[in-house]
């Protein structure tokens, strides 16, 4: 070390602390706004330098964009000799002041040779009398992004703006808790999540709205430091990005349960979580992601959810095909319907005004409806509350097939090598695990193939009660055109706590919305049918949980390790074999994992939006 540092040129030279040609005078403690009261005319800025030995007077330049407000009797302090602290009087006029009209202030050391590197030299900030706000109490907030649990924040009430609300300090408990802090609190943290229900007729992002009881937000830096990508990361509404200047992408965000009074109660908020050098996760289009239970509520359970859970033949060879209904503890009664096709909102539509025949429960339970054809059809379920209002709505569409259609059979092809990336693809820490699963070929359609229960017993992470053993499961995989590969929607009978496990392919999606083969291809979503071996892109397959978040769907094969390889068939130099997973993960404790761990632990695509 002596022998460097002696080899150093004398160009640059270093100037001590303690010498007395640089005082070192910095703007200490400096922060974005500064709150000023009515009751007074001035406020003091603070200076420091760390050289005291002298008397020191340091020049400063100010300027205001308000000066019929803000003066500046001296543009300069002074030190006398020993003292550290000096400070700079601000006048101001409190007549002219408003509430939240906080004003921008600029001062500038101008003795240049007087400051240093390690403080602020220039200070920019702002100055006004902040808006009053009230305590409401502690509510509930919860992130199902961010945490496990949720947490009782204080909520605040503004007493200028009475539609403006902000909860105190919303994320340092659940990061502490959670065991976030110390590792991942480098972030910044916003003091404040402050939000405003807007009437109808209001103006965002040049907007007018025409929905009451939508909620908009400012910016809030959760605390948060993502060590993956090293940023911090923020909660922001989805019009803060371009191509989001649009009302109906904002409807998650809004009053989610009003008082009998027209008071909010539930507010929910569907925002990007964002960072800002990186990019980051668009939840605008989901319910529930961040809840705000107001003191004293309670949250009603208006949810609902429907999924194909099977066909049910009689002793009479009548087909039916079975839905199984979940209703929240707050529905009285639900009406199922079962229409052909996929529009789900003209079903609802006519369910509602009594014109589609329905069967009614008033607990959640399974449902047969009578079905005769094979096609695609779509469950719809409307759950009404106790006044007799319809709170919520739920449809599933999928692909029915009638006993009496014998048209279709299977031949088996023996057992193909099976590698799983819908499940997997939530958790750190594993291994690409193939194992031996049977596939069978459609007689009457080459290239449609099934895997036969490739998530039950055979499953590496199961264990006795994870999957139905009552009947047999399948994915299916339309590999017809080798080149456009897609799976439908289909369950997968395995079940961690939170319902079936449900998988489909974004191709799949888009073809049960009505685009054809070659559209999706052109998207490049498909799946590829190749040398015996069926893959599908990286992020391109889906995964649901029937119990959680209404059945949303989230990317999958983030691992890039699904792969079915045909009976026979070496794939590459990899090994392939049956053999549970050995590297050590404890699958309980992975399947004791919330759906918003597993959310927030998984690589998700970085969004491709920019903010405004």
């Amino acid at each position: 070390m002596a022998v460097a540092f002696t080899a150093c040129t004398e160009e640059a030279k270093y100037i001590p602390a303690d010498d007395p040609s640089n005082a070192q005078v910095y703007f200490s403690n400096p922060v974005s706004q500064v709150d000023l009261t009515f009751d007074e005319t001035s406020f003091d800025i603070e200076l420091r330098r760390i050289d005291t030995s002298d008397a020191l007077t340091v020049d400063l330049s100010a300027t205001t964009e308000s000066p019929e407000i803000f003066t500046f009797p001296t543009t300069s302090v002074s030190f006398a000799t020993g003292e550290e602290i000096a400070y700079l009087t601000i006048s101001y006029d409190p007549d002219q002041l408003e509430y939240d009209g906080f004003k921008s202030i600029v001062l500038t050391i101008t003795n240049e040779e007087l400051t240093t590197p390690y403080g602020k030299a220039v200070y920019e900030f702002e100055a006004g009398v902040p808006a009053p706000w009230l305590s409401l109490g502690t509510a509930i907030f919860s992130d199902l992004f961010m945490f496990d649990n949720s947490y009782e924040v204080e909520l605040q009430q503004n007493m200028i703006e009475t539609n403006r609300y902000r909860l105190v300090d919303p994320y340092t408990e659940g990061l502490e808790a959670e065991g976030y802090v110390p590792e991942y609190n480098k972030g910044n943290q916003s003091p404040y999540f402050e939000f405003t229900i807007l009437p109808a007729g209001s103006v965002l992002v040049g907007v007018t709205t025409t929905v009451d009881g939508l909620v908009t937000y400012s910016d809030v830096a959760t605390g948060y430091f993502n060590t993956d990508y090293q940023d911090e990361v923020y909660v922001l509404h989805p019009s803060r990005f371009n191509g989001y200047d649009d009302e109906s992408l904002w409807l998650y965000n809004r009053v989610k349960q009003y008082s009998s009074t027209g008071e909010p109660e539930v507010v929910q908020i569907a925002p990007f979580y964002y960072m800002f050098n990186t990019g980051g996760w668009d939840y605008s289009q989901y319910d529930n992601m961040i809840t705000i239970v107001f003191p004293g509520v309670v949250l009603a359970d208006y949810d609902v959810d429907i999924v194909y859970a099977g066909r049910y033949t009689d002793t009479d060879d009548e087909d039916y095909a079975i839905a199984r209904v979940t209703l929240g503890e707050d529905i009285a009664s639900a009406k199922i319907a079962l229409v052909e096709g996929r529009d789900a909102d003209a079903a609802i539509a006519a369910v509602e005004a009594g014109s589609l025949e329905s069967i009614e429960i008033t607990a959640s339970g399974s449902v047969s409806i009578s079905c005769t054809e094979t096609g695609t059809y779509t469950f719809v379920v409307l759950g009404y509350g106790n006044d007799g209002e319809v709170k919520n709505t739920a449809s599933y569409t999928f692909k029915f097939t009638s006993s009496k259609d014998n048209a279709e059979t299977w031949t088996s092809l023996g057992y193909a090598t099976y590698t799983d990336d819908f499940v997997s693809t939530f958790f750190y820490g594993i291994s690409e695990v193939p194992y031996q699963v049977e596939i069978q070929e459609s007689d009457r359609t080459p290239g449609l193939f099934r895997l036969v229960n490739p998530n039950g017993e055979a499953y590496p992470y199961n264990e006795p009660g994870d999957w139905d053993e009552s009947r047999d499961y399948y994915i299916e995989i339309n590999a017809v055109d080798p080149d456009g590969v897609y799976i439908e929607t289909q369950d997968t009978g395995m079940d961690w706590g939170y319902g079936n496990f449900y998988v489909s392919s974004l191709a799949g999606y888009y073809i049960s919305g009505g685009y054809s083969v070659e559209d999706v291809k052109a998207f490049g979503c498909c799946g590829i049918y190749a040398d015996g071996v069926i893959t599908f892109p990286k992020e391109t397959l889906l995964v649901a949980m029937a119990g959680y978040g209404g059945g949303d769907l989230f990317p999958a094969n983030n691992n890039n390790w699904f792969k079915v390889v045909m009976p026979g068939v070496t794939a590459g130099s990899a090994t392939y074999n049956s053999a549970k997973a050995t590297s050590g993960v404890n699958s309980r404790n992975l399947k004791n994992a919330t759906p918003a761990k597993l959310k927030f632990m998984k690589k998700n695509v970085e969004s491709s939006f920019s903010v405004r």
